[in-house]
């Protein structure tokens, strides 16, 4: 919830008018950033979590058949509209003109990431090694599919963050084995 409000709010942010205050800059990024689908998707979860509603209806009924059909094929919907969008544009001028930042960002996440999620847990929280396998684990997982979502909505480099993507769940593989040889 705070990630993803952060970052649509810092993208809406940086793409308002410089010509207009900056209180309506702010008050317009905060009402974009609060409207976002992913924002009100994970606002509803927590808020349906924290009030426990769904373990008191009959999971029969209709609408929640409805939503656990929705929720199973989300994934493979967003990963066929990933593949379908390779189609689309000119991979090979993506991979030649930002290879640096495909390369960076396969790194910072596939072993950046783990490491900072192993020093932080061991040292600042002082995991047990079960919880910090998990989160090391967690950590070194493929990109999400938010950046190809955003990257699609604010049409920014879709190619770019689809090679991302494509990278962190090729290298994760290796990663995901060597993380758990270690522990």
């Amino acid at each position: 919830i705070v990630l993803t409000t952060l970052s649509v709010f810092i993208i809406e942010l940086s793409s308002l008018s410089k010509s207009a205050t900056w209180k309506c800059r702010l008050v317009r990024s905060v009402l974009i950033a609060v409207k976002n689908p992913l924002v009100i998707s994970a606002l509803a979860g927590y808020a349906a979590s924290r009030l426990d509603a769904l373990s008191r209806v009959d999971s029969g009924v209709f609408i929640f058949q409805s939503m656990a059909m929705i929720a199973n094929t989300a994934a493979p919907l967003a990963l066929l509209a990933l593949g379908a969008s390779f189609h689309v544009g000119d991979i090979k001028t993506a991979l030649i003109a930002g290879r640096n930042e495909i390369i960076l960002g396969i790194t910072i996440k596939n072993l950046v990431h783990p490491i900072i999620s192993f020093v932080v847990g061991r040292y600042f929280f002082a995991l047990t090694d079960l919880s910090l396998f998990a989160i090391v684990l967690i950590s070194s997982m493929p990109s999400p599919k938010n950046t190809f979502i955003f990257a699609q909505a604010y049409r920014v480099s879709v190619q770019k963050f689809n090679l991302i993507l494509l990278g962190t769940t090729a290298t994760s593989f290796l990663i995901v084995n060597v993380i758990c040889i270690i522990f």
